[in-house]
């Protein structure tokens, strides 16, 4: 799985919620695509699971330790997608369902 199925499949699971997984660059020229498959070893592959429980700081703290990369969660507020700062304790669900609909 690469970094944006992995970011797809999240937004499914939390539609008011979403995940940017930072890429890495490269040393020499430019940018470069780092996926998730390019980490572990087949007998060993990375993973890392979470669910409506998991915290949005457990969340991005799993993905720097299982991966290297550096995450951000955002939430819809409105039509505007704000980054989870000052609430990064709250549940994957509760930030889902906090959600303000200004319409």
């Amino acid at each position: 799985m690469d970094i944006m199925e992995a970011e797809k499949l999240f937004h499914v699971a939390f539609p008011n919620l979403r995940l940017e997984i930072i890429r890495q660059h490269h040393k020499n020229n430019g940018f470069h695509f780092v996926g998730l498959k390019n980490h572990g070893t087949p007998e060993e592959p990375c993973e890392l699971k979470f669910d409506g429980d998991t915290s949005v700081k457990a969340l991005i703290s799993g993905i720097k330790f299982t991966f290297g990369l550096d995450a951000v969660v955002y939430r819809l507020t409105g039509r505007t997608w704000i980054p989870v700062t000052s609430t990064q304790d709250w549940s994957l669900a509760e930030q889902n369902n906090e959600t303000v609909d200004f319409k």
